[in-house]
């Protein structure tokens, strides 16, 4: 059986040899690695297979390592759930400026600063991608503001007032 040096190893308190190997260390390496037996006995130093296997089966390993698995497992998805509500609240508030965007627009409707189809598409836009970063985009907005506005062009021939009637409509019902 190969042994390691015993420099490297631990010092007892009391009489008697020294520990042969470190088997906490040979048990981390199992539990938190991706390595067999097998593959773990033939490192420099390691015990040998007999021996890792009859340790393994004392201090139940497997289970360690499922438990090991199982914990990391759970933590990540927990990051990953974290990281995903962020960039939705992010997401959102981009939404949200668009339509911000888009009121003030209203208020201060100047043509040769910003259309009111500008003004409409900021407002439609803010929500649409507020809805999708909330988890509501399959919800749809339905508009009956006036009976000529059948397509997006159509938003050019509304009036300031009718655009913000619009909008408040929109937010309405989001």
């Amino acid at each position: 059986m190969p042994t390691t040096d015993n420099n490297d190893l631990p010092k007892r308190r009391g009489r008697g040899p020294r520990p042969k190997y470190d088997w906490t260390e040979w048990r981390r390496k199992y539990y938190t690695g991706n390595q067999t037996l097998e593959e773990l006995s033939v490192e420099k130093g390691a015990p040998g297979i007999d021996s890792l296997k009859r340790r393994s089966s004392e201090e139940n390993w497997s289970k360690l390592r499922e438990e090991f698995r199982h914990q990391v497992d759970t933590e990540l998805r927990a990051i990953q759930k974290d990281v995903a509500v962020q960039v939705r609240d992010r997401v959102a508030k981009i939404g949200q400026a668009f339509q911000t965007v888009a009121v003030r627009g209203l208020s201060h409707l100047d043509p040769q600063k910003l259309e009111a189809v500008d003004i409409a598409r900021f407002g439609k836009y803010g929500v649409e991608i507020e809805l999708k970063a909330r988890g509501l985009e399959e919800s749809t907005v339905v508009l009956r503001a006036s009976e000529s506005l059948k397509k997006p062009s159509d938003l050019k021939n509304l009036s300031a007032d009718e655009l913000l009637v619009l909008l408040k409509k929109v937010r309405e019902q989001t």
